[in-house]
């Protein structure tokens, strides 16, 4: 497993262990071929990075690799939203800022952090809030401890020999927190959190220009090849996830890099 792999990997591990509740974490390989999933339950992040070689060699052998902090720990801050677009996403962030975000072959994975350890039922909860409040697909809650996947490994979900698209770890915070949103009802009939103020429209008028920064990995990237969410996710994880990462400038900036690669060869 090369360097920048473990990296990533070691960087959520990090991320996951800075709420003192999280001591362990559950591995799941799953191989495509047969439909056997290996598990390593409880381990903890220094068995994570002695067994690397080990989640390299089931990963290169045509499995996908998985990880969420440990089941058998009953109350933990983390809920995964799954099945995010890029415009789930970019909602998602004008309200909250997720703790980490994964960018998959297929959509993004955002990790967020409650203020206090719940139990699995409010997780289960919290994430149906956060994903119909964005316009996700509430097929991906299904359970409270879901897995999400592991950066700095590859996709073998859709190739099974050759190269495959790496799961990549696009941004990390250990000081993001949210609230448990207010629909969200607690064991006594109350709701509780709070919802920060609509902020999706800042930003709706700005645009990146020629010699800005954003427009610069804007016009790399498409020069390189990379689709629309790539170069937005990419642009995202620089800024931090900031104000003007919601509504259309994303969009109109890549639209624009866009113009001016095409005006260029002209």
């Amino acid at each position: 497993m090369h360097h920048a792999s473990r990296r990533q990997i070691s960087l959520m591990l990090d991320t996951f262990g800075h709420t003192p509740e999280v001591t362990a974490v559950d591995i799941c390989c799953l191989a495509h071929e047969t439909g056997r999933m290996s598990f390593r339950n409880t381990w903890t992040a220094p068995q994570v990075r002695r067994a690397l070689g080990w989640l390299a060699a089931r990963n290169a052998t045509g499995s996908s690799c998985y990880i969420r902090p440990a089941r058998a720990i009953a109350e933990t801050r983390w809920v995964l939203v799954d099945g995010l677009t890029l415009a789930a996403l970019i909602q998602l962030t004008a309200n909250h800022r997720p703790s980490m975000i994964v960018q998959t072959v297929e959509c993004f994975q955002a990790w967020m952090r409650l203020e206090k350890p719940v139990d699995a039922t409010t997780r289960i909860d919290v994430a149906h809030s956060l994903t119909r409040r964005v316009g996700g697909d509430p097929r991906t809650v299904d359970r409270a401890a879901q897995f999400g996947r592991l950066p700095g490994t590859t996709d073998r979900s859709r190739v099974r020999d050759g190269p495959a698209p790496f799961v990549v770890l696009r941004f990390a915070s250990r000081t993001a927190v949210i609230p448990v949103p207010r629909d969200v009802t607690r064991p006594d009939g109350q709701c509780e959190g709070r919802v920060e103020g609509d902020e999706s429209k800042r930003g709706q008028e700005d645009i990146a220009v020629p010699g800005d920064r954003d427009f610069a990995i804007a016009c790399r990237l498409l020069e390189n090849g990379a689709d629309d969410h790539t170069i937005a996710a990419a642009i995202a994880a620089v800024r931090g996830f900031d104000a003007k990462c919601r509504g259309g400038y994303l969009p109109r900036t890549i639209s624009a890099a866009r113009r001016h690669i095409q005006t260029r060869r002209q």
